[in-house]
């Protein structure tokens, strides 16, 4: 009934647990692959990349997220659950109207596994222990922690701790099935009313709980990976891959044939496992519904369940079942859909940080490729922030940009390759003025002027030609109330006057702009900051002692 998985497997191989005492993934092997594309969401900038070298593949326009089919599988009760490989995600049939043992919760895991009538899972991401079915005796309520696999039995669930491996049962605990011995382990298995777990140490095995038919009184040994049935027990032998069975043998369920095995799953009156040597399914014990009699095929993982078996077939990873399918335990689902992702063009956008006003500037789109070493072509289009939207798609890989009005602005590019998938990428330019600092009378920073408070103080400044008189900022220019001394504020700013019906003037004879400031006399024997705020967003200053 329960299954593990030997620890030799492939990190994708997964242990399955029989109904009356579930299967298990043996410890260390109960990561699941996850394969994701690197391709980014439409206008997200990238890192630059190389270009890729050309070879002479085909650039699909889809490709998938992640592999096809399921990682592992698990045959219970009347009921049995799979991990899909792609996502994590769990898929369930069979019996559920009475548990909803075959409802699992939504969300990515790593293992799973069926008991009787509940079944219980390992979250990825957090490593809990999920449960759901019935929940007679707590046998679906684990306590909280980190695990790395565990199984469900008839009434009562096991699982390994991360960290320090040692175990976790609960539910049912009428024969101290639920009562777990101390140490560390590499794998645990619930059966119907015992357990047994693979020693970190030494690969021994430690067996508790009912042992009526022996079940749990384990040969002495050094083991891969076991698993718990009904009222029987078998375990793979490390070094020769046996397998060994112990406990009831009423209908040979634990006479298993020689040979070398990879896996190996304990049902409650059957057994299976999977031989190394081709990956064939070999089972034996009852079989009064079939579920001894695999189809042919190599498989990855077998798991052994009440009457009914289940295994992930090598190769495209698909799920077989057989045997009793009273409540379609035994019909599981074909191959899921893949969900599938357009892959991207890559290239570097370069773009200047800051240019002067009047400079026309350049944009680029670099290294143009599409990830995984397809060959494309590539048109490119080029946004320079002006309002007027991209240009035409063409096959130059730069553009030449005006500058013709001061500021910031968001300029972007595009490149596009042969299937008409495309990436945005986007920068800020700042086109700022030709500043060229204050005119006499008064000095640059750090100088400090030195004024009588009351006078009127021509600002002069050129910014490379006439830019017209919209050039200031709101609230510009603006002066503050500063410490004579340290230069601190001490007041908030105000706005520069102007005398009169004065304002910003323009003279084309000496290409200087000029604002008249208008001081205070109240502010003789006071120190004063000016700020004089461009529309380009630059801020300039000059600093002013009042007498």
């Amino acid at each position: 009934m329960r299954h593990s998985l030997p620890l030799s497997l492939s990190l994708l191989r997964r242990a399955a647990r029989a109904p009356r005492a579930r299967r298990v993934l043996p410890g260390g092997v109960l990561s699941l692959v996850f394969l994701l594309l690197a391709a980014c969401a439409p206008d997200a900038p990238t890192a630059p990349v190389a270009t890729a070298a050309a070879t002479a593949t085909p650039r699909p326009l889809v490709v998938p997220i992640g592999p096809p089919g399921y990682a592992q599988v698990d045959a219970g009760g009347a009921h049995s659950c799979a991990v899909r490989a792609f996502d994590g995600a769990l898929v369930c049939w069979g019996a559920n109207a009475a548990y909803g043992e075959s409802t699992p919760p939504a969300g990515t895991y790593t293992q799973v596994s069926t008991g009787l009538d509940h079944s219980c899972a390992v979250r990825a991401g957090d490593g809990a222990a999920i449960c759901w079915g019935s929940n007679f005796g707590n046998r679906a309520t684990p306590p909280a922690g980190v695990y790395t696999q565990v199984s469900a039995g008839d009434d009562h669930s096991c699982a390994v701790r991360a960290g320090d491996r040692t175990l976790a049962c609960w539910g049912e605990n009428s024969y101290g099935q639920a009562t777990p011995p101390a140490g560390a382990y590499t794998q645990v298995s619930a059966g119907e009313e015992h357990s047994c777990a693979v020693r970190a140490s030494d690969g021994t095995l430690a067996c508790w709980g009912l042992n009526r038919d022996g079940e749990a009184s384990p040969p002495v040994g050094v083991y891969a990976q076991v698993d718990a049935g009904e009222h029987h027990t078998c375990a793979l032998r490390a070094g020769d891959g046996a397998v060994v069975c112990w406990g009831n043998n009423v209908e040979g369920q634990s006479t298993p044939p020689a040979g070398a095995y990879a896996q190996v799953s304990a049902g409650r009156y059957h057994s299976c496992a999977v031989r190394a040597s081709d990956r064939a399914v070999v089972c034996w014990g009852d079989n009064g519904d079939g579920q001894a009699t695999p189809p042919a095929g190599a498989y990855r993982q077998v798991s052994a369940g009440y009457r009914h078996t289940c295994a992930v077939r090598a190769g495209d990873d698909a799920v077989a079942c057989w045997g009793f399918d009273g409540s379609g335990q035994a019909t599981p689902p074909g191959l899921p859909e893949v969900p599938t992702t357009r892959v991207l063009p890559t290239a570097t956008f370069v773009a200047p940080t800051a240019v002067p006003l009047g400079q026309s500037f350049p944009l680029a789109l670099t290294g143009a490729q599409v990830p995984g070493g397809y060959t494309s072509t590539f048109t490119y289009q080029f946004d320079c922030g002006d309002g007027q939207g991209y240009a035409a798609p063409t096959p130059a890989s730069s553009a030449s940009c005006p500058a013709g009005t001061a500021g910031p602005r968001t300029v972007r590019g595009r490149v596009i390759d042969q299937d008409g998938d495309a990436r945005t990428y986007t920068a800020t330019v700042v086109v700022g003025y030709a500043w060229t600092g204050f005119f006499a009378p008064v000095s640059n920073p750090p100088a400090v002027n030195v004024m009588t408070a009351g006078r009127a103080v021509p600002l002069k400044f050129a910014l490379g030609g006439d830019r017209g008189l919209a050039i200031l900022a709101a609230g510009s220019p603006s002066s503050q109330r500063v410490a004579c001394t340290s230069g601190a504020p001490s007041g908030t700013a105000e706005r520069a006057l102007t005398p009169g019906n004065s304002g910003l003037t323009y003279d084309a004879g000496t290409g200087q702009y000029t604002y008249v400031w208008k001081t205070e006399r109240a502010w003789a024997g006071s120190c004063r900051r000016l700020t004089l705020t461009l529309a380009d967003g630059s801020a300039h200053t000059a600093l002013f002692s009042f007498r």
